[in-house]
């Protein structure tokens, strides 16, 4: 799986247009030395190979050529590994799914129930699952440390080094301190760092907090991935997660169910992106809708941006009335 989009973006990620792109299975014979002895069609071949041929609208100079093998070797072993444990991270995820119930005594019994929702909910073909490591926190003479566990990497994760790596919390960013330090118990945000497999998108970072019996943060069981286009397609509105969000946008905004600006709320979250919805504490979120809401009564431009909470990125968000947009304001 992955190959041929994958591929695809290495390609395109060196600067080069594609202007012809084949990617046929074919059934192979190849000799003790590994070279192609005879081919044939791929079904009932007892060896099948995946084959891609790339026209590309510039000429390859040798230098850009090493660049883009070492590019494609790169991304043929992040597919490899990321496909070699997607089982193995699925099973990771019912672990989660326990760690998450474990927090009963410390979280409130919606937010416990709606978290082992959305993880389940990830497993029905709602998530490709890229890469998996856990983090634990733990105290020094020096103060708290965070750091990750030895062999807990999987997939794209499993080859950045066997040793562990710490660092001081002190020594942390004081976003990245309140996260270990408090919190909610599943964080979803975006990483900075492209995809390699599926997609050239950032990644979707899941993170679940594991606490000790007084409630102090023990690790982090951090998971790397995409969203599937199925779990787009979906209505936010019936996503785990997603769903509590939106119900406490209603009573933060205190609407009356069936009036219009009731309504009108519900369409806006429909319409919003998940991105951004998932990423979105629900105080800043209720206040951003109730903002748009406003602004379909009106014929003005609104600008809204938003900083991530892992001060990782900005995301901009920009209205503009349906009668003023057109191609050239695009």
């Amino acid at each position: 799986p992955f190959l041929v989009d994958s591929l695809t973006n290495a390609v395109v990620r060196a600067g080069h247009r594609i202007v012809r792109h084949l990617h046929p299975v074919l059934g192979t014979d190849r000799d003790g030395e590994g070279r192609l002895t005879s081919g044939s069609k791929a079904h009932g071949a007892p060896r099948r190979e995946s084959v891609q041929h790339f026209e590309l609208d510039d000429v390859l100079y040798p230098a850009d050529a090493a660049a883009m093998i070492a590019q494609i070797d790169h991304e043929l072993d992040d597919v490899l590994a990321a496909v070699r444990d997607f089982e193995p991270m699925r099973r990771i995820v019912r672990n989660m799914i326990q760690g998450a119930k474990e927090g009963v005594h410390h979280y409130e019994y919606e937010e416990v129930a709606e978290t082992v929702a959305f993880l389940e909910w990830l497993l029905d073909d709602n998530y490709v699952f890229l890469g998996y490591r856990e983090y634990a926190v733990g105290e020094t003479d020096e103060g708290p440390y965070v750091e990750a566990v030895a062999d807990s990497g999987l997939g794209i994760l499993s080859r950045n080094g066997r040793e562990p790596t710490r660092a001081l919390l002190a020594d942390l960013p004081p976003y990245l301190q309140e996260r270990y330090e408090g919190g909610d118990l599943l964080v979803i945000t975006k990483t900075n760092r492209h995809a390699t497999v599926h997609r050239d998108a950032r990644m979707d970072y899941i993170g679940l907090r594991r606490l000790d019996e007084d409630g102090r943060m023990v690790a982090e069981m951090r998971l790397l991935g995409l969203f599937t286009s199925k779990a787009y397609m979906q209505p936010a509105g019936e996503i785990p997660v997603l769903r509590r969000k939106l119900s406490q946008v209603l009573v933060d905004q205190d609407v009356i169910e069936g009036s219009h600006d009731y309504k009108s709320l519900i369409q806006t979250f429909e319409t919003f992106p998940k991105d951004d919805l998932f990423a979105m504490a629900v105080e800043p979120l209720s206040e951003m809708l109730g903002d748009l809401v406003e602004t379909e009564e009106s014929s003005a431009a609104r600008l809204f941006v938003r900083r991530d909470s892992l001060n990782r990125y900005v995301s901009v968000l920009v209205t503009i009335p349906r009668d003023r947009f057109n191609a050239d304001l695009r």
